[in-house]
């Protein structure tokens, strides 16, 4: 029944992942014959199609559309989606319980898995810097991994526990911040929203189990 549960979850969680990018592709492909976003994606190297075949390897400063457009592009669809997401996960990573944590966590690694990959698609934001791109890519792949650890112990899943979510909550919090700070280090770029950077910790708090 664990393997079951365990592989249920992991199903669910790359389906999220993938309705979630494939919902954006297609809110834009009527974009794409008037010049405007159509996307692809780049993960770990690997490029996969979304609708179009570009990525920002090679492209930096190669841009089409004028900065107004990027900003705007990046401000509705991401920064502002996103930092409703940060603020949710704040909240409950806030309330000390494990279940709300944990769902809040399975979101947000849904969407910060996204968007790294939609930030490498020429014509959403544009192409930049790409040791910038790198960073960020870097900075969402390490604090995605432990939102994924989270929400596995919430539901004492993918072999772990409950009992790990406090210590895996203070783990991911350097991590957010460090996410945050290359997000808006890209942003700044092309003059882009910024988001608010988390403050640290106050310090330990009552956990629910």
């Amino acid at each position: 029944m664990i393997a079951v549960s365990w592989l249920t979850h992991t199903l669910n969680r790359r389906a999220a992942a993938g309705v979630a990018v494939l919902a954006f592709a297609m809110a834009l492909t009527a974009c794409g014959s008037s010049r405007t976003p159509a996307s692809s994606s780049s993960s770990g190297g690997v490029v996969t199609t979304i609708a179009g075949g570009d990525t920002c390897q090679g492209r930096a400063g190669q841009n089409e559309a004028a900065p107004d457009f990027y900003r705007q592009q990046y401000a509705d669809g991401l920064a502002n989606p996103l930092e409703e997401r940060l603020e949710t996960y704040g909240s409950a990573a806030s309330s000390g319980d494990p279940h709300r944590i944990g769902d809040a966590a399975a979101a947000l690694d849904t969407d910060i898995r996204a968007d790294a990959r939609l930030v490498n698609v020429p014509r959403l934001y544009g192409c930049y810097d790409q040791i910038v791109l790198t960073r960020l890519q870097n900075a969402t792949e390490a604090f995605a991994t432990t939102l994924d650890a989270l929400s596995c112990a919430a539901a004492n899943m993918c072999n772990r526990k409950q009992t790990e979510v406090p210590s895996l909550v203070a783990q991911a919090a350097p991590q957010e911040r460090t996410y945050v700070e290359a997000l808006d280090a890209y942003a700044a770029q092309f003059g882009g929203e910024q988001l608010p950077v988390p403050r640290a910790s106050a310090g330990p708090r009552a956990w629910r189990v």
